[in-house]
């Protein structure tokens, strides 16, 4: 018995303990198991949120982490350096979040829930979001980023309409081709400072399939 509560230690060989049942230092409830050199692989107790329990490999670094944060459970897997490569959470807004990160413990894909109740899964290289998949109110939405962050290939559902739409952006973010389906297919293609463009519009009826494009005011 103690200040901070009671507890029953079970010790094994070389007096190394192997189990322990009792209180933590905030005199809460704990589970300890360890194996023959009293290295401990399974620890269960109360966290600031809720219960936790963390299973260590052979090493005392890897292993998985369950236990509950400020929007709800969570669970991390983790390589044998202790950092967290696979990754479960609940976020503020209720979805869930599932990462997959390097070995490094640096983000490599991220899977959330996204605004309009979507889904959106994210790639990364290094700190650098690379792509971005996710959906909106009119449909799907795929954007491809430079190593300076700038999207320079968006595609998907249009804002304004259920047809498709495409844009190809030079390495500083500008337009420089813009296609889409509807309300007529047209292609636009932009000068490098975006103020001209050239459009080809789909021939209407009558017309010659072939007639040459002009430029666009």
């Amino acid at each position: 018995m103690t200040p901070k509560g009671s507890g029953v230690s079970i010790v094994g060989q070389n007096d190394a303990e192997v189990a322990y049942f009792g209180s933590d230092q905030n005199r809460a409830g704990m589970l300890r198991l360890g194996n023959a050199a009293g290295s401990t692989m399974l620890e269960a107790g109360v966290g600031d949120h809720g219960g936790e329990l963390l299973a260590r490999n052979t090493t005392g670094q890897g292993g998985a982490l369950i236990g509950n944060g400020d929007n709800g459970g969570f669970m991390d897997m983790r390589n044998g350096d202790g950092k967290a490569v696979a990754s479960l959470a609940v976020q503020p807004n209720g979805g869930g979040v599932a990462s997959v990160c390097y070995a490094s413990g640096q983000v490599a894909a991220l899977m959330d829930q996204g605004k309009d109740e979507s889904g959106t899964v994210q790639v990364f290289a290094g700190a650098n979001r690379m792509a971005a998949l996710g959906g909106s109110k009119t449909g799907g939405l795929l954007n491809l980023f430079n190593m300076k962050g700038k999207a320079v290939f968006v595609a998907g559902s249009a804002s304004d309409g259920t047809g498709g739409i495409l844009s190809v952006r030079s390495g500083d973010g500008t337009q420089v081709v813009r296609a889409s389906a509807e309300p007529a297919p047209e292609v636009a293609v932009y000068s490098n400072d975006g103020q001209q463009k050239r459009v080809i519009s789909a021939p209407t009826p009558g017309t010659a399939a072939n007639a040459p494009a002009t430029p666009a005011p």
